[in-house]
């Protein structure tokens, strides 16, 4: 019998803030965002997709 709980997938990190790739702006965002999340500038108002690219979010236009 394995007592251990090790068969669950590690949790998804989750970032709470962003700087804007197109006007430097800093965003937090209260329930944090993910790969795949659509993010959105509250200063500009650009929307990026978030992408993870060896361990680190990326952020390209939607």
């Amino acid at each position: 019998m394995n007592d251990f709980d090790d068969d669950s997938p590690p949790a998804s990190r989750r970032a709470t803030a962003f700087d804007c790739v197109d006007c430097s702006a800093n965003n937090p965002v209260d329930d944090g965002f993910g790969p795949d999340d659509e993010v959105t500038c509250y200063y500009c108002g650009s929307v990026f997709v978030v992408a993870e690219s060896n361990g680190k979010l990326k952020f390209k236009p939607a």
